[in-house]
């Protein structure tokens, strides 16, 4: 059985950066002060029962461009999961179950370890799948950036940390592991608990969202330095 799914494509992006003391508070303070339209869902959380898979998937817009998605699901069936990918940039873990390897049209397997953060750049509209196992038990979490994520906080930030993130947008697809983190594992387990509800749940996703973004991003200037180092 073939599940496929489509997003609407983002255009046009600047090239933003960010000072290593810009934190988590600054965003949301830049968010709010913009008065910008921040769309949550009323439940985030929905209970799938498909011949496929069973089990919840939790998606939310938490800002334009910031989206924040995650489920924990059992596959009853063999399947493969077939995606158009819109230019985007995903961060994301898989925090119980293994995966098989993303298949990118045109470029190498993407493997993602369990508990490990895998950032993957779409640089263009790109064709992806992965198979899954009938009884296969997965829970992963993620945050996806569209460009327009970047582009509202351009003349917030000057150098380094989102501009090493921001450069996943450039063309073509581009992937990083990243080393095992107990903090990005800590900021995802901590958003999916979801311990407040309502209006303070949303602030709560937000500033979890961004934090995983930023430490992120931290990790990606630091191994980035490394490498410029060794030459």
């Amino acid at each position: 059985m073939r599940h496929e799914s489509t997003s609407r494509s983002e255009a046009g992006f600047l090239i933003p950066a960010i000072s290593g003391d810009f934190s988590v508070s600054d965003l949301v303070r830049a968010a709010a002060e913009r008065a910008v339209t921040i769309s949550h869902v009323a439940r985030p959380d929905s209970r799938i029962d498909t011949p496929a898979m069973s089990g919840t998937v939790f998606g939310e817009e938490l800002q334009p461009g910031l989206l924040l998605t995650a489920y924990d699901l059992v596959y009853t069936a063999d399947s493969q999961i077939e995606v158009e990918v819109d230019r985007s940039i995903s961060c994301a873990i898989m925090l119980a179950g293994e995966a098989a390897a993303l298949e990118v049209v045109g470029y190498p397997p993407v493997v993602s370890p369990p508990r490990r953060v895998i950032v993957v750049g779409y640089g263009d509209r790109l064709s992806c799948s992965r198979p899954w196992r009938a009884m296969q038990h997965n829970r992963a979490f993620g945050v996806t950036l569209r460009p327009c994520f970047f582009d509202r906080f351009a003349d917030l930030v000057d150098d380094g940390g989102l501009d090493v993130l921001r450069s996943y947008l450039d063309p073509g697809l581009h992937s990083s592991l990243l080393p095992p983190s107990r903090k990005l594992i800590d900021l995802a387990e901590n958003t999916l608990r979801q311990p407040y509800s309502g209006a303070l749940g949303a602030i709560h996703r937000e500033a979890q969202a961004l934090g995983f973004i930023l430490e992120t991003a931290s990790m990606l200037q630091e191994e980035q330095r490394l490498v410029a180092r060794i030459g």
